[in-house]
């Protein structure tokens, strides 16, 4: 089977200094600067510079070349990268990844095996809903209506209440009562893995969405072929 090679094409390296725990064995493992004329191993999401070639680690001046430029041959990746422009980051591991997606922040409230759990999940994924609240008010006074108030970004959820002043909303009523309320703007809300959402709620204090992250921007280069079976591209660095 004919193949095309790439490997030293419009190669540009530049010798840097490497940062302590650079070992001979990342020769072929993404980098970028760490000081000033230094290199080290990329984590995971880090935007790459360049690509460790040739390690020299003789005690007194530790450097190594770096392919900053051209075409590079069996650069490990993680993921699903596609053939042509793609945006790439660090996989953590040497190699290469598409850069990560957009995260979108949650709350889970009540218990699962108690029936009454339920997980809030921004409408926008990103750092932007880390700061969603939820709070479940057990109102004072008896024979209450459940009401939600939103109020900016903060989501009131006030809990029906029976004769006695106790709660008397069900996870499945607070879900119907958001779903009808101002709060679709900001969250969607599910009952959590197999809970019916068939029982009464607690209240929860005053709480924000967690977990939320934005997306990687990754750099964008020119992915000219992709071994699947040995898990390695051939790109082109600029």
């Amino acid at each position: 089977m004919w193949t095309v090679g790439f490997k030293g094409l419009l190669a540009q390296v530049i010798t840097f200094l490497v940062a302590a725990g650079v070992v001979a064995a990342d020769k072929g493992k993404v980098c970028k600067p760490s000081a000033n004329g230094t290199v080290d191993l990329c984590a995971a999401e880090d935007n790459f510079n360049g690509v460790l070639d040739q390690i020299d680690l003789d005690g007194r001046m530790n450097s190594a070349s770096v392919q900053v430029r051209g075409y590079v041959e069996d650069l490990p990746y993680t993921g699903a990268p596609n053939l042509g422009w793609q945006e790439l980051v660090a996989n953590g591991a040497g190699g290469v990844k598409p850069p990560a997606a957009a995260v979108a922040a949650t709350l889970a409230t009540g218990v699962v095996a108690n029936n009454n759990a339920l997980t809030f999940t921004a409408k926008k994924a990103g750092l932007v809903g880390n700061d969603i609240t939820i709070t479940m008010i057990d109102p004072a006074g008896n024979n209450g209506a459940l009401s939600v108030d939103v109020v900016g970004r903060d989501i009131n959820v006030t809990c029906a209440t029976d004769g006695a002043s106790a709660i008397a909303s069900t996870a499945a009523e607070i879900k119907a009562a958001v779903e009808a309320s101002a709060a679709t703007d900001l969250v969607t809300v599910a009952n959590t893995g197999a809970s019916t959402g068939a029982a009464l709620v607690v209240a929860v204090a005053k709480t924000d969405l967690a977990g939320g992250t934005d997306a990687t921007v990754g750099r964008k280069l020119w992915v000219i072929s992709k071994d699947a079976g040995a898990g390695t591209l051939t790109v082109d660095l600029g």
